[in-house]
């Protein structure tokens, strides 16, 4: 599954694994806020759920921005 690489330029490869591991810190800031203090989760629950949506985030860009779907 990420075995090949869609980027031929490794710098470039890595500016864009950095870039999708930044917009995961900051979804991760965004939604702790929203989850707990626009809607009114206790801290805990929002830490759980934010974890699973930044972490599907992460490995869902790196999988088809980074790498060959086919392999």
């Amino acid at each position: 599954m990420f075995r090949s690489s869609k980027i031929k330029n490794k710098k470039i490869e890595f500016i864009l694994f950095g870039l999708i591991g930044v917009i995961g810190l900051g979804l991760n800031n965004v939604l702790l806020y929203f989850f707990t203090d626009l809607i009114g989760l206790y801290y805990m629950l929002s830490k759980l759920i934010t974890a699973v949506l930044v972490y599907a985030w992460n490995f869902l860009g790196r999988r088809y921005f980074l790498f060959n779907a086919k392999n």
